[in-house]
């Protein structure tokens, strides 16, 4: 019997009805310098599911995620560029989220998806830390993709991250999209979703620079 993704309720996959109604619409707008677009808030199902492909590996978490980030890239886009996770971390839990949500988002619109990026071996989590506390990662420039770069991430919180693939593509890059953001510049208060994902009420957050 299918199983919901994000809850795991049976009988009731890819997602449950209640997990449907708990995906939060993402929001466009600028953070850390970049212009982004993100599918989803990063509440209650959206976060399980970035949850499920970052620490899991599943990939169909990633076939969802990366439908609705799809429908987010601009006509202008000539290449994707996935932010690569840390080595460590990319080690530890064998799946590189932003590359694998490339790709599929690639080959649903027939993007080419360019490795651009070499990853630092480590750098601190972001979650739970304030603005001042976040330092943008140096990544190493690996090739320089052809076109209008877009970048792709898996989640998006103060930009710090984001800040620092756009400085080693430099002029490259004109924009990102992310599965979710929880859309502040600060940190996600946002809970995280329980197994039932009993609370249907998604966390009030400051919205980011939006545009019109």
């Amino acid at each position: 019997m299918p199983v919901c993704i994000a809850c795991g309720e049976w009988g009731s996959g890819p997602l449950c009805l209640a997990c449907r109604r708990r995906l939060v619409p993402g929001r466009s707008g600028v953070i850390g310098g970049v212009a982004l677009r993100y599918a989803f808030h990063h509440s209650a199902t959206g976060r399980m599911l970035v949850h499920r492909l970052k620490y899991h590996g599943l990939s169909a978490a990633a076939d969802i995620l990366s439908v609705a980030m799809a429908r987010l890239v601009p006509p202008e886009a000539s290449v994707l560029v996935p932010v690569p996770r840390a080595t460590v971390r990319r080690v530890t839990y064998g799946v590189d989220p932003a590359k694998e949500l490339a790709r599929r988002i690639g080959r649903i619109l027939d993007i080419p998806v360019v490795g651009a990026l070499a990853p630092p071996l480590w750098w601190p989590r972001h979650a739970g830390r304030t603005l001042t506390q976040r330092s943008a990662p140096s990544f190493a420039r690996r090739r320089s993709p052809v076109g209008s770069a877009l970048l792709v991430d898996d989640v998006v919180t103060s930009g710090a991250t984001l800040r620092g693939a756009a400085a080693a593509l430099d002029e490259q890059v004109f924009g990102a999209i992310s599965a979710t953001s929880p859309g502040i510049l600060v940190s996600s208060r946002a809970p995280i979703a329980s197994r039932r994902l009993r609370d249907s009420t998604a966390p009030r957050h400051r919205r980011v620079e939006t545009r019109p």
